[in-house]
């Protein structure tokens, strides 16, 4: 049987409101060196 380890590392800074003002991931395991993930980033941007 083969196990995946996959590492995910996320920071959020989110305003007195709730909302998601800044983010960024980060996934280790997934390729040579470590991947942000910009994409996912920008969606939660403006979300609550």
């Amino acid at each position: 049987m083969d196990i995946a380890v996959v590492g995910v590392g996320v920071n959020l800074s989110i305003d007195s409101d709730g909302m998601c003002v800044a983010a960024r991931i980060g996934l280790g395991a997934v390729a040579a060196t470590a991947l942000l993930v910009t994409e996912a980033a920008d969606a939660l941007i403006g979300t609550a």
